[in-house]
């Protein structure tokens, strides 16, 4: 697995400014990400909602 564009941004802030200045940096990632992964629960949530057909698709296979 290679470095990816958080792992740059927040190297990018915390080797000329500190280490205080990169785990703010850090921070805003994860809370990028929380959100992120937030939006994408819930839109699958909706669309489960919307369409009750796969929910009870499930159930069926589940119950059996």
């Amino acid at each position: 697995m290679s470095p990816g564009p958080d792992f740059a941004l927040v190297t990018r802030f915390a080797i000329p400014h500190g280490w205080r200045i990169g785990l703010r940096a850090f921070a805003g990632v994860a809370l990028g990400v929380g959100v992120d992964s937030t939006a994408a629960i819930a839109g699958v949530g909706i669309v489960v909602v919307a369409l009750s057909w796969p929910f009870r698709a499930v159930s069926c296979v589940d119950s059996c």
